[in-house]
């Protein structure tokens, strides 16, 4: 039953959120800035409405909606210069041409398909076919993003519900 499913993903979407997410009110000021910020606002809830909306080819939004995010954090990674080949660096968030030997960066492949998820709608982002290894793989990166650009953001230890919500 789709009202089921889609109610237990939701939970465990939320499980997960609310654990990695687990910050004071003074921690959550310096990230967003003490002022009203509407347009984060205005993310979340279009974020949620269309979540609440879709029936199905939900898997990859905490993907995407965790990407996305970084867009109104002050850390969207810079897409511009991606060209095919090239490989996306965490800690610079920005795609290079050889990264060999950078300690974060991702694989080809994997970089491919994060340019994809940086450019994607969420209607466009349910048409992305990931297994789901590959959704923990970018789930993870997604994860190291964060702890490199977020001072004291911790580390996801909900292997259970990551693998739960990414089926």
């Amino acid at each position: 039953d789709y009202e089921i499913e889609n109610a237990k993903w939701q939970e465990g979407f939320s499980k997960l959120w609310q654990e990695n997410h687990e910050i004071t009110w003074e921690e959550a000021e310096k990230i967003l800035g003490t002022e009203e910020n509407q347009s984060l606002f205005g993310y979340v809830h279009q974020s949620l409405i269309w979540l609440d909306t879709i029936k199905e080819s939900y898997a990859n939004f905490p993907l995407a909606f965790a990407i996305g995010l970084t867009r109104y954090l002050g850390f969207y990674p810079n897409s511009d210069n991606y060209l095919p080949g090239y490989c996306f660096d965490l800690q610079e968030g920005c795609f290079f041409k050889n990264l060999d030997n950078k300690e974060y960066a991702l694989t080809c492949n994997e970089s491919e398909l994060f340019y994809k998820l940086c450019l994607a709608s969420f209607d466009e982002m349910a048409a992305l076919a990931l297994n789901n290894s590959t959704r923990h793989t970018l789930m993870q990166a997604v994860n190291n993003y964060y702890q490199l650009h977020v001072s004291g953001f911790k580390e996801m230890h909900s292997a259970d519900i990551l693998r739960n919500v990414l089926r």
